[in-house]
């Protein structure tokens, strides 16, 4: 019965995907990464994942106020156009390597994260119909996770690696979220978000 709502069960594998990606980003593949491009060390690249954690949790609540005003769908396509276009740049500024820098990179994906992730939920209710809501939901999440979002790490480290350049690591995740842009977006004109 599900199968009747397979664009919207592709939206949200792609969303649930790019959510995923974007926190394994932020706070696991950084981790790795910046000891390889700048001078800041594993140790503090950890403690600064500490510090990033406690702001994603207390931006979670900012986001919610902000769309009991802007829609949930609006704020989700609002990061994936800032990701989209600005995934690039942001990890271009990665090759000045300061503390500073890093720290502003860090935080914008953190921003970027909790932008996207903190109305998801609400949004995935309003997709697919009550009848076949949960499975839809289960199955499209757990595939876009798994598929998707965990071996991000894995494959922005080998695009660094195969490329050399710093900011190669952030092509799968612009990529993951201009696929999940279009999906949202030509989801929307078929009339399969309610």
């Amino acid at each position: 019965m599900c199968w009747a709502y397979k664009r919207s069960m592709l939206t949200l594998f792609l969303a649930s995907g790019f959510s995923y990606a974007t926190y394994s980003l932020v706070f696991v593949f950084m981790n790795v990464f910046l000891p390889l491009v700048t001078s800041i060390s594993q140790k503090e690249t950890l403690i600064m994942s500490t510090c990033f954690l406690v702001v994603d949790f207390l931006l979670l609540p900012v986001f919610a106020l902000i769309s009991r005003r802007i829609s949930q769908r609006s704020l989700m396509i609002g990061s994936l156009v800032l990701c989209s276009f600005g995934g690039l740049p942001i990890f271009i500024l990665l090759e000045q390597g300061t503390l500073l820098v890093v720290l502003f990179v860090r935080f914008f994906l953190v921003v970027l994260g909790v932008w996207f992730s903190a109305t998801f939920h609400a949004w995935a209710q309003t997709l697919l119909p009550y009848t076949c809501r949960f499975t839809g939901i289960t199955l499209s999440y757990s595939l876009g996770t798994q598929l998707l979002g965990a071996p991000s790490a894995a494959i922005s480290l080998f695009l660094f690696q195969h490329t050399g350049s710093v900011s190669s690591p952030a092509w799968y995740w612009m990529g993951l979220g201009v696929l999940t842009l279009v999906c949202m977006l030509s989801s929307e004109k078929k009339g399969l978000v309610k």
